[in-house]
């Protein structure tokens, strides 16, 4: 469990990233910020993945969305290195387009596929271990968003 919530720690500073989307930084500092970017979502993919097998039921399905939503995110932050290293221009209507994408792919990380919360909540045990666990106290883990409803006819 504590493996769980340090990692989740480290996902969520990275959701945190103050991005300046409003400003023209040279396109060299622009792509080095994405590199980074890319780097610490494939570094929190290569730590959900060194967690192990989960002692309890659910908890693989747990990490398993947590590092699905972390490599769904990856695609995002090429595209996004691959606009800068283009010519088209990084400012459009007071935005800076390849850092907003950044900052909207990583706002938008989370577990995809059942999440802690709802692990916990289905699990006496664990809750208990989640409560016990030093690097899970005081803290809330990441959600996996609720899918959006679609429109009927």
């Amino acid at each position: 469990m504590g493996k769980v919530c340090a990692a989740d720690a480290l996902l969520q500073q990275l959701v945190n990233t103050e991005v300046p989307t409003m400003s023209e930084p040279p396109r060299s500092h622009v792509r080095a910020f994405i590199k980074n970017i890319g780097q610490q979502l494939r570094t929190g993919v290569a730590t959900f993945e060194s967690i192990g097998h989960a002692p309890v039921a659910g908890g693989d399905d747990v990490v398993a969305a947590y590092i699905r939503g972390l490599k769904d995110r990856i695609p995002d932050i090429k595209d996004a290195d691959s606009y800068v290293r283009g010519s088209a221009p990084m400012m459009v209507a007071g935005s800076n387009l390849p850092l907003l994408y950044v900052s909207t792919a990583i706002r938008s990380l989370a577990p995809k596929g059942p999440d802690l919360p709802s692990l916990i909540s289905r699990n006496t045990a664990l809750a208990q271990a989640y409560q016990a666990a030093q690097p899970c106290q005081g803290r809330l883990p990441l959600k996996a968003h609720s899918p959006t409803p679609t429109p009927s006819g």
